[in-house]
C-alpha cells in the first residue's frame, strides 16, 4: 500500500509520499514513489499501487522519459501529461515481456476465496451490459486466456467448473474485469503535478493504467483533473488526511451509510411491513440525519480549510503534507494489521520560478 498527498495553492505545490512497498505479506522500505518528471522542469510525479506495468518497473519508465525530454518545452502541464502517456505506451510496447499481469490478476481473482461469488457478480453485470460483447477481442486473446486457465486449473476451486464455461463468456468476463478497475490489482496510479511553460498556477492530473491487456489494447482509467487554484489530492491510504480535512475517515462515512441501511431494514422487520409511506418517511428522516452529521462534522472544517489554504506559504504546505503522511505511517505502525505504509517520508516543493526541489535541499 501507499500513502501520498498533493497540496496546491497559487504559490505552488507540495507533495509527500511514504517509501514502503508490499510484496505478498512482506513490506520493504526504501521504495521511490516521488520523482521529478523532467530535470530542470517544474513538474513532479507520484506513483501508487502497482510499481510495474506489464512487468516493467515504473521508475525505469519515468527516468527514461525524463532523459529523452530534457530539452522539450510544452505550454501546459496537461501537454506534459499527454506526452508522457504517448511515451508510456510506446516504451511498454517496445520492452514488454511475455507475462501478462492482467491475465495473471484475472486468474488470481478466480482462485481467490471469494472468486466464485465475484464471478457471479460479473455474470450479472454482463447480463445488464451487453455492450461488452462489442469489445470482444481476437481469437488470440481467447487462446491466451484459455492457456492461462489451463496452466492454473489445479489451483481453481472445485466449485468453479471452468471447462464448462464458454470461452466467449470467460473472455467477456475478463474484459469486464479489466474495465472495472477497482477489481484490478495490476493497476498503476500516476499523479503528475506542477507547471507547463505557460501555466501561472499549478495543476495536478491523476490517472491509472494497466498497460496492455493484450498485444493491441493499452488501457488508461479514471482520469481526474485538478485545475483549481487550491486543492488537496489524497492518494491511496488516507485515514489521517481524511481526519484533518473532513473530521472522519472516508471509510467511516461509508460505514455510517451501511449502518443507516441496516437500521432501516431492521425497522421494517420490527414494524411488520414495508409500505411505501412508512418507507419514505423513515428513509427521508435518516437521509436528513446523515446530512446533519456531514454538515456538523465536515462543513465547518472544509470552510476553514478553504479560507486558510490559499494563504499558506509553500513551507507550510510542505510541512502539512509531510506531517499527514507521517501520521498515516504511525497509525499503520500502531495497528495490528500488516504494516503496509511506512519508511522515510519524501517531500518535494514546486513553484513557478524556483522549480522543483526536495524538502531538505538548501536553497
Amino acid at each position: 500500500m501507499t500513502a501520498e498527498i498533493v497540496i496546491m495553492n497559487k504559490r505552488g505545490v507540495a507533495a509527500s509520499a511514504d517509501s514502503a512497498a508490499t510484496v505478498g505479506k512482506k513490506t520493504f522500505n526504501g521504495a521511490n514513489k516521488l520523482f521529478q518528471l523532467i530535470k530542470n522542469k517544474p513538474v513532479g510525479v507520484l506513483i501508487f499501487n502497482n510499481s510495474e506495468i506489464n512487468g516493467i518497473p515504473v521508475e525505469l519508465i519515468i527516468k527514461e522519459y525524463g532523459t529523452t525530454r530534457q530539452n522539450k518545452k510544452l505550454d501546459s502541464l496537461k501537454d506534459y501529461v499527454e506526452d508522457f502517456k504517448v511515451f508510456l505506451k510506446k516504451f511498454v510496447k517496445q520492452h514488454i515481456g511475455t507475462w501478462d499481469p492482467l491475465l495473471g490478476a484475472f486468474d488470481d481473482f478466480l482462485i481467490a476465496s471469494n472468486g466464485l461469488t465475484e464471478l457471479h457478480s460479473l455474470k450479472d453485470a454482463l447480463a445488464s451490459n451487453r455492450n461488452i460483447l462489442n469489445m470482444r477481442c481476437t481469437k488470440e486473446l481467447k487462446a491466451r486466456i484459455k492457456k492461462y486457465l489451463d496452466l492454473r486449473m489445479v489451483y481453481l476451486p472445485t466449485t468453479l467448473d471452468v471447462p464448462n464455461l464458454n470461452i466467449d463468456e470467460i473472455t467477456d468476463m475478463f474484459l469486464l474485469f479489466v474495465n472495472r478497475c477497482d477489481f484490478s490489482p495490476a493497476m498503476t496510479g500516476f499523479a503528475i503535478f506542477g507547471y507547463g511553460d505557460k501555466d501561472i498556477y499549478p495543476k495536478t492530473y491523476v490517472f491509472h493504467s494497466v498497460g496492455f491487456v493484450n498485444d493491441k489494447t493499452f488501457k488508461f482509467f479514471s482520469e481526474e483533473a485538478h485545475e483549481t487554484d487550491q486543492d488537496i489530492i489524497q492518494l491511496a491510504q488516507r485515514d489521517m488526511s481524511d481526519m484533518f480535512i473532513f473530521g472522519l475517515p472516508h471509510r467511516l462515512k461509508k460505514s455510517i451509510t451501511t449502518i443507516y441501511n441496516d437500521v432501516i431494514a431492521k425497522l421494517f422487520i420490527s414494524i411488520g411491513g414495508n409500505t411505501p409511506d412508512v418507507k419514505n418517511i423513515i428513509e427521508n428522516a435518516l437521509a436528513n440525519c446523515a446530512k446533519e452529521v456531514d454538515k456538523n462534522i465536515t462543513g465547518s472544517r472544509l470552510y476553514n480549510l478553504q479560507q486558510s489554504l490559499p494563504h499558506l506559504p509553500l513551507e507550510d504546505l510542505s510541512n502539512l503534507s509531510a506531517t499527514l503522511i507521517r501520521l498515516e505511517c504511525l497509525k499503520n505502525r500502531a495497528s495490528l494489521d500488516m504494516e503496509s505504509v511506512g519508511g522515510e517520508v519524501k517531500t518535494a516543493i514546486i513553484s513557478k520560478h524556483e522549480g522543483f526541489r526536495w524538502k531538505n535541499d538548501k536553497k
